[in-house]
């Protein structure tokens, strides 16, 4: 009786499965090529005019959502290489995006 006991307790309890990647967060797991594009035009956009604003802040806060993880990073990376060139030059009031 003992034995069975200590078997029973040795026995770890199944773990749950983790949630799904679609799950986590909200985090997008499949790119999201129509939001990445609109995000690449608008920086594209903003390098020609050599100026990010307040409403390019606005669109680009609209659109990181929409984005998988690695096109956020991407787009993130780009927007602060091209501040460091000092392609873009800042004129927004608060966050970037």
């Amino acid at each position: 009786m003992i034995r069975e006991e200590l078997n029973a307790k040795a026995i770890p309890p199944k773990l749950e499965d983790p949630p799904a990647p679609e799950d986590r967060a909200g985090e997008l797991s499949v790119p999201n090529h129509e939001a990445h594009a609109n995000a690449e035009r608008l920086l594209h956009t903003a390098a020609a005019a050599r100026n990010w604003s307040d409403k390019d802040a606005a669109e680009l806060h609209g659109l990181m959502p929409q984005m998988a993880p690695a096109q956020r990073d991407q787009i993130s990376s780009d927007l602060f290489s091209a501040i460091n060139r000092r392609e873009i030059k800042l004129a927004v009031s608060g966050l970037l995006f």
